[in-house]
Order: structure tokens, then sequence, then C-alpha cells
């Protein structure tokens, strides 16, 4: 590019009518930096080589300085030299932006890792090596805290469980199953998502596998296939696998019964193994979910501050003849009447016993 201008310079094209004369060529000089044949360029090297060898002074009053127009100026020059500096800041704070990116999605990567080692994982590293593990505490959401409201009269509670009981005398859970392993599955698959949801993606699942050996045979693709209108499908499909496996190993395919055994299967808490006690073996168990944990801190059944003490305090509150049934009649009256937003007081058979001071009316 600059070899071009410099030729340009050099080779300026003729001016209309100007005859080539070297004693005038500062003039002529001047004359063909303003004239220009347009589409045509023509050479004007005698002018200019005309000045070469000239004996007497050239004069100097006719020579313009050089065009400065096209020459960056002062203010020029500082804003490009402000905008290189801007895009490297920029280029710059890219760079780290994108390097902070990479490090949270690393630390996702192992936040996910050892969630899934810690449900999944936590048979091949736990129960493994201690046939024994301690008991795992179900963690309710943050917005399931208890408000700690009024304790209901003692003389109440009788009443309480009586109602209920009149109401819905022999109360089932209300999801689909046909033995007790497809109970088992349905409640690990049930966590965090409805009943009717979960009946759904069942109905063809437990045709085609209704046993742990035909669990294992379908394997994780076609399970995952099935169950994938339910939340967190991917680490339940793999939480029914590995306890379908576990329980060919150790309990010869049969469900076990005690409290210990449940809850040493991948995927079964201290809830799930409460059901599968309660439905299928008749065990006076209460399995303490969002609904009972709810109603028992709104109405002052059982106040506590986690799903554990509210347990321990129902088994200690309810009469022992309620106590088998307990565990539905609660889950009901907590998902259709005592519901999270605004209970529906006014259609309530115990709103005189409920302590709750924030009743809700018809209107």
């Amino acid at each position: 590019m600059c070899c071009a201008i410099g030729l340009l310079h050099h080779f300026k094209p003729r001016p209309i009518g100007l005859k080539a004369d070297p004693s005038n060529a500062p003039a002529l000089i001047d004359a063909a930096d303003h004239q220009f044949i347009v589409g045509k360029l023509y050479s004007f090297m005698g002018a200019r080589s005309a000045i070469v060898g000239l004996k007497g002074p050239i004069d100097q009053r006719h020579i313009h300085a050089a065009k400065t127009k096209d020459r960056p100026s002062t203010s020029t020059e500082e804003k490009n030299t402000g905008r290189k500096i801007h895009d490297h800041q920029n280029r710059h704070d890219n760079d780290e932006a994108l390097a902070a990116q990479r490090t949270m999605r690393r630390h996702d990567g192992i936040k996910m890792q050892r969630s899934f080692e810690g449900h999944v994982g936590w048979f091949f590293h736990t129960t493994r090596l201690n046939p024994n593990p301690p008991p795992r505490q179900e963690v309710l959401p943050a917005e399931t805290k208890p408000r700690i409201f009024n304790t209901m009269k003692k003389a109440d509670i009788e009443t309480f469980f009586q109602r209920l009981s009149a109401a819905d005398p022999a109360p089932q859970t209300e999801l689909n199953y046909s033995n007790v392993f497809t109970l088992l599955v349905a409640v690990v698959l049930s966590a965090q998502a409805t009943d009717k949801g979960v009946n759904k993606a069942t109905e063809e699942l437990f045709k085609a596998a209704d046993t742990p050996q035909k669990m294992l045979k379908l394997g994780l693709g076609r399970l995952t296939d099935y169950i994938k209108t339910i939340g967190l499908f991917r680490n339940k499909a793999k939480n029914v696998i590995a306890l379908s496996q576990l329980l060919i190993e150790r309990h010869s395919g049969e469900v076990p019964r005690t409290q210990v055994e449940l809850e040493a299967l991948p995927g079964v808490g201290r809830k799930t193994a409460n059901v599968v006690r309660n439905v299928a073996f008749g065990e006076p168990t209460i399995a303490v979910d969002t609904h009972i944990f709810r109603v028992s801190n709104r109405t002052g059944l059982a106040p506590g501050k986690n799903v554990v003490e509210v347990e321990e305090k129902l088994l200690k509150v309810v009469p022992k003849t309620y106590r088998m049934h307990a565990h539905h009649w609660l889950i009901l009256h907590g998902r259709y009447i005592c519901v999270a937003r605004k209970p529906l007081c006014f259609n309530c058979n115990v709103i005189d016993l409920c302590a709750f001071k924030g009743k809700t009316t018809a209107a």
C-alpha cells in the first residue's frame, strides 16, 4: 500500500493543456496537484525529471507544504490508542469471565458427582463396608421448614382421629402396585413427584417388569424411557436398577421387612421404608412426608423442626387404635384439605380442634 501511494505521488495525472516546460517546474508541480483528468492517467515525468540537474536555485514560493488533512491528528491518535487499550481490557475481562465460568462448571460437575455418589454410590461405598449403616435422614425443601404453632390439646387428639376415621374408615395409598416389589419401586419414584404422575408412568412399566429379575433384564435405558415423565427420572432409574440388583444378591429377590434393611437399599430413605412397612407388612409406622409435616405443625398435633422429630412425636400422641391408618389420614388431609398455600378450613371437619390461628373462611 505504501509503495502504491509513493508511485502515485511521483506519477501525477497530467493537467489538461499543460506542456512540460523544465524552466517552470515548480509551477507545473503546483498545477498538477490541482488538475486531474477523470478516467485517464498520464505520466508526468517530464516536469520532475527536469528538476534534476538544474543549475539555478528553485523558487520555493509556489511549493506548498504537504497536505495534512489525511494524516491522523493528535486527538485521533489518542482516540485510537484509547480504543486499543479499551479493546485489550475487554479481551482481558472476557478471558477472566470465561475462566470463572469454567471454574463454576467444574464445581457444578463435582457437586453433581458427589450427589450421585450420595444417592446411588452410597450403597457401594457404605453398605458393603458396613452391613449396618446408620439411617439416612430425609431433608425437606427449604420452603417446608416448619412454623411452630400452638400445640393441640391432648384431649382433642382422640376426637381428631375419630372424625378422620369416620370420614374414611379404610384409607389406602393412591399409588398403584401389584406386589411388594412394585410398591417399593412406586414409592421410590414418588419422591418429589405426584402419585398421579407416577401411576401414569408405572402403568406400562409394571406390565414389563414386576420383579427384580425382570427389572434388571429390562435394563437402565428402557427403564429410563418408561419413567422419563417423572422428575429426577435419571437418578431414580439408576436407584431402581441398583436396588433390584441388591435384592437379588442379599434377599433372594424379596423385599425385606426391617427398617435397617430397607434403608440400606439405594434410593430408599426413612419415609420410603416406613410406607413399605405400613402398606405391605401392616406395621403401625408413620411415614412423614411434606403433607404430614405441614399438617402436624399447622394443627399443633405434633410440631417439630424436622421429619424425625415429627415422627417421634406422632408415635407418642396418636392413640394406638388409630396408629395403623394415621399415616394415610394425615396425608390425604394435607393433600386435599389442609393444603400448603391456602388451607380449605371451611371444608375441614376438625376445624374446631385445630390450633392454627390463620384459619380461612368460605369468603
